[in-house]
């Protein structure tokens, strides 16, 4: 066990060589114990062994006793715990890997108890409902449920107490926001240790919404198909493998003139003009053999004689056997008007072509193995190169440029981070990335944002790249300017955050020892203590500034402060102002623990601040501290409320304002209130304020702060 023989055993002291010094404390204290009480004792500790390595034992400790019950030694049972300790530290593992399989595994999960009351709630089943785990975690099954279906669900659900599982049972789930999704469960029982028991029943479910609008979408299709073959405006036939036609819609009665009743039944051969039938049959036999059109011109001669040249495709219908011929269908179209088409086409691609041209914004389009297939002369002036030499036709080839690619931080840009090649790469866009492109020989620097967007194939494959570029050289030399204009302010106010604020201690000092050394009048003393309460808050209000600085700027670390604590420091430091009769009453509260830092101190000193500055008599203030519950979450919530003059509805919300000044003849700077809203938001809590007595704003206010509860997790 420690690797010692029994030999060097017998000359080591157990406490100082075989247990560890952090922990020879606790064993005196064990033994301190043992000894006084005489009570056996069995505790774990971990020796030191020979090596210099630990290890987890377990120590039954007991006194032996002569025949006068004097103690003539002790002994213990010492059982090695490195075996458990190792299963029990696989135990956690293996509980956390099946906490995070159900907790992150795509389909929803849920557990509910034999009182169906529900006990996990994993994230799929979040997303699938809009609903927290925290909301419906001890809330009955049935609010998962719509009101129409919730009994029939229930009675399939009592159902699994019976031992029934499920392995595919459709149930309507009732979302937060009312919407109903239909699921496919499956569903097993979780027994005791006696396999009789019921505990617990798992479901997981599937969401077959989509499916079954789907399924809803093809008996509908049925109908649709078959309205869209009369009533396409395509012409669309169909023969039999006989070339006997079977069906004739509306758009090829349009086409030919013929109504379906004249040629339905009818060989194929009478819509083929005389001169050129026989080849047209012969197409039409190919198609026996598995051969369909995609794209196949054949002249249809129409019934007053006119000859139609249609573009045509077509598909064999199979039998069951998927391979027996029942059918063919084939869609006509018009080449006439497809020929319009393309020479509209034409003439767009040019407008298209001469539209990119001109765009201020350079564009390139690529194709699957990065060949430039049309650039603009945006993009040919910032690249600085002329497209039309065919050495620089690929731009993933690094052999033809002598381009440097640099990144925003100045450095190189290497070749797996560039946005072209990273895009054909990973098949994903490639979005709002900044380089630089060093010309050649030059010392020019061009910035680019670039974004580039694949067009994939079916099979997944790069069929086309477009690249956009943008020149945000002048952006950025807007945007440098920008951070030495910030830091420029902030280097202003770290001036006057200190170097003033030290002339102002300076000012405050001498002021107060004139006042306190100078013998003079009272009214002259006036003189005096004017300018000092001038430069105190005038130091008030830079360390108002260093904290909204401070606020703004993320600078705060946070830690777990008792709030009745701060409250306490708070009463005790206005509870004595001259000049002031102050009372507030609070019943210290501790333990109520928030997660901020020390600037915490400075909400309530503001707002008790606030007021005293503004209660004229006897200044009464109740400071209330309790627990709240707000959407699910535990908060604290502390109430100051004053005997002031109170603050009308207009303005409430107006005070936490950065600079506001309210109409009472209190002088002030006008950043406490707005330093309350930043700091109580900046510790993700609420602060308002509202009347004393409602709906009398006259008889003072109450400020309320709320801030969420902080519970430290249990070990």
């Amino acid at each position: 066990m420690t690797g010692y023989t029994m030999e060097e055993l017998k000359y080591l002291n157990i406490k100082r060589d075989l247990t560890p010094k952090d922990l020879q404390e606790m064993d005196s204290r064990i033994f301190e114990k043992f000894f006084n009480t005489g009570i056996p004792i069995s505790f774990e500790k971990e020796y030191v062994r020979r090596d210099g390595s630990r290890v987890s034992v377990e120590l039954f400790l007991q006194l032996a006793y002569d025949d006068a019950g004097n103690i003539l030694f002790y002994y213990s049972f010492i059982t090695d715990l490195t075996e458990r300790k190792r299963a029990e530290n696989g135990f956690r593992e293996t509980q956390k890997f099946l906490n995070n399989l159900f907790n992150y595994a795509n389909a929803p999960i849920i557990v509910w108890d034999h009182d169906f009351i529900i006990t996990r709630f994993n994230h799929a089943f979040e997303r699938l409902t809009g609903h927290l785990s925290c909301e419906v975690i001890g809330k009955e099954l049935s609010i998962l449920f719509p009101s129409s279906s919730r009994e029939d669900s229930l009675d399939m659900i009592r159902r699994t107490l019976s031992g029934e599982h499920w392995d595919s049972v459709e149930i309507p789930i009732l979302c937060r926001d009312g919407e109903v999704r239909i699921v496919l469960w499956n569903s097993a029982n979780i027994y005791d240790e006696d396999n009789k028991t019921l505990l617990a029943t798992i479901a997981q479910g599937q969401d077959i919404t989509g499916r079954k609008q789907v399924e809803e979408e093809l008996r509908e299709t049925r109908d649709y198909l078959d309205k869209m073959f009369n009533y396409a405006n395509a012409p669309i036939i169909v023969w039999d493998h006989d070339f006997i036609i079977t069906r004739f819609n509306h758009g090829f009665e349009r086409l030919t003139g013929y109504h379906s009743c004249e040629v339905i039944g009818k060989e194929l051969s009478v819509l083929f003009p005389d001169n050129c039938r026989d080849e047209c049959l012969d197409n039409i036999e190919r198609t026996l053999s598995g051969e369909h059109w995609d794209s196949v011109e054949i002249p249809i001669r129409c019934k007053n004689g006119d000859i139609r040249i249609a573009l045509w495709n077509s598909a064999n219908i199979h039998k069951d056997d998927g391979v027996s011929i029942m059918a063919t269908i084939a869609q006509g179209q018009d080449i006439t008007e497809r020929k319009t088409a393309e020479i509209a086409l034409r003439d767009s691609e040019e407008k298209f072509k001469k539209l990119i041209e001109d765009l201020q914004v350079g564009v390139m389009l690529l194709d699957g193995s990065g060949n430039i297939l049309v650039s603009n002369q945006a993009a040919r002036s910032m690249i600085g190169v002329r497209f039309k030499d065919k050495k620089i036709r690929n731009i993933l080839d690094p052999t033809w440029t002598k381009w440097k690619y640099i990144q925003e931080d100045g450095s190189p840009l290497s070749p797996e981070n560039n946005p072209i090649p990273k895009c054909y790469e990973t098949r994903k866009p490639v979005k709002d990335i900044v380089i630089g492109l060093s010309y050649p020989d030059t010392d020019k620097i061009v910035w680019v944002l670039m974004n580039v967007e694949p067009f994939l194939s079916q099979d997944g494959s790069i069929r086309q790249v477009i690249c956009t570029l943008s020149n945000v050289t002048e952006r950025r030399k807007v945007d440098e300017a920008l951070k030495e204009a910030k830091m420029q302010a902030e280097l202003y106010l770290d001036l006057m955050g200190h170097d003033i604020n030290n002339l102002n201690q300076i000012g405050i000092g001498y002021l107060e020892l004139a006042n306190m050394s100078l013998d003079i009048q009272e009214n002259d003393r006036m003189m005096i203590s004017k300018p000092l309460e001038v430069l105190k808050s005038s130091s008030n209000l830079i360390s108002n500034v260093r904290k909204l600085q401070q606020a703004k700027t993320c600078k705060i670390r946070m830690e777990p402060l008792d709030i009745g604590k701060i409250l306490c420091e708070v009463r005790e430091q206005y509870s004595k102002i001259p000049g002031k009769d102050i009372d507030i009453n609070y019943i210290n509260v501790n333990g109520c623990y928030v997660m901020a830092n020390e600037l915490l101190n400075d909400v309530f000193l503001n707002i008790l601040g606030n007021a005293i500055k503004h209660t004229n008599d006897k200044v009464v203030i109740d400071v209330v501290l309790s627990e709240v519950i707000n959407g699910g979450q535990k908060y604290y919530r502390v109430s100051i409320a004053d005997n002031g003059p109170g603050i009308p509805d207009g303005q409430k919300e107006l005070i936490f304002n950065r600079l506001y000044r309210g109409s009472t003849k209190a002088k002030g700077k006008g950043l406490g209130l707005f330093l309350v809203k930043t700091l109580v938001e900046k510790f993700d809590g609420l602060v308002w304020v509202e009347d004393k007595m409602p709906g009398d704003h006259n008889g003072g206010s109450k400020f309320v702060v709320m801030l969420p509860a902080y519970e430290p997790t249990a070990k």
